[in-house]
């Protein structure tokens, strides 16, 4: 009926904000050279990673309510399209990035990272949340300066301010880089949902990345 389309159709348009429950990370973890380790979970920060764990919901909702199959089908074919020409987008756009580092908050852009080759260099690990060593920032700050990293990368959720501390030894700036597992106040009074996120991080990156 109509109204269960309605509801269906909904579930399905967050289906890839609930990822993480519904897919095995663990499958992941085989990918080397992009710093994104064995304890990094965020692997729907791969949009094409996103592509296959919103296939793995679609096909669980359709064994769970069969009558309605050609709703979720037709809603994850949508879904699909707009994820694989973003996916696409970022792919011509990273191809042409002179460099290739980048200095971002938290470890959590690992597979993403994997897709464009590029490389993170987290101020935190992926599971850490504490205030990195005098060593660790040493070492980021010498890594801009050689690689002209001009842009430093923080989490919505957590502080920019050590991000801020290596921006004023390299005379650059910060920018946001959203990990996909919360929203800033800013992204939810303007009511950005997954896919538009994406577009924002990949437009964000781009830029610190050509500056």
């Amino acid at each position: 009926d109509h109204d269960h389309e309605e509801e269906a159709h909904d579930h399905d348009d967050h289906d890839h904000e609930h990822e993480e429950e519904a897919h095995d990370h663990d499958d992941h973890d085989d990918h080397d050279g992009h710093n994104h380790g064995p304890h990094d979970a965020h692997t729907w920060i791969s949009i094409r990673n996103a592509i296959v764990q919103m296939e793995t919901i679609k096909d669980a909702l359709v064994q769970k309510d069969p009558e309605h199959k050609d709703v979720y089908e037709k809603n994850f074919a949508a879904q699909k399209e707009q994820f694989e020409a973003l996916d696409k987008e970022a792919e011509e756009l990273f191809s042409t990035v002179s460099r290739t580092d980048f200095i971002v908050g938290h470890e959590s852009f690992g597979y993403f990272a994997r897709d464009y080759g590029l490389t993170q260099h987290g101020i935190e690990g992926a599971a850490s949340h504490g205030e990195p060593d005098p060593a660790t920032m040493a070492e980021l700050v010498r890594l801009a300066r050689e690689t002209g990293i001009k842009t430093v990368f923080y989490d919505p959720l957590g502080s920019d301010k050590t991000a801020k501390t290596i921006a004023d030894e390299i005379g650059g700036q910060v920018a946001m880089l959203n990990p996909l597992d919360g929203r800033s106040e800013e992204e939810i009074a303007e009511g950005l949902g997954t896919l538009e996120i994406m577009k924002n991080n990949i437009q964000a990156l781009h830029k610190a990345l050509t500056e």
